[in-house]
């Protein structure tokens, strides 16, 4: 990425990385880099299969797919006061009969929440 170019969401970065790997950096250093960070890095916006928003919070080492997530909106996009923290690796239930699964990543403008705010 070039210096003038717009940053990129956590979760975006290293999409970005592993498809400019072998022309606009090393391959096998992208790849590193990508079981470093994860697939969801600490940082990234995520959306639950219930429809809630968070954030992530912490890395899973062993289980890439199942980090600590600190949901901040409700499924209607409401702010949750006190935030509710999930650690996916233990499976916490989302209904009886399914557990918690982060849905998909989302760019942190989507977000109603300044991150900020959120570790002051």
């Amino acid at each position: 990425m070039r210096a003038s170019a717009q940053a990129l969401s956590p979760s975006s970065a290293p999409n970005y990385l592993y498809k400019e790997r072998g022309t606009g950096y090393h391959p096998d250093l992208v790849e590193q880099f990508i079981q470093c960070v994860g697939v969801f890095p600490v940082g990234s916006v995520v959306e639950l299969n219930t429809g809630e928003q968070g954030i992530v919070i912490t890395q899973n080492l062993v289980r890439r797919l199942k980090p600590r997530v600190m949901v901040v909106l409700d499924a209607a996009g409401n702010p949750m006061h006190p935030h509710k923290i999930l650690d996916l690796d233990k499976d916490p239930k989302a209904r009886p009969d399914e557990p918690y699964k982060i849905r998909r990543s989302l760019e942190q403008s989507k977000l109603r929440v300044d991150p900020r705010e959120l570790f002051i």
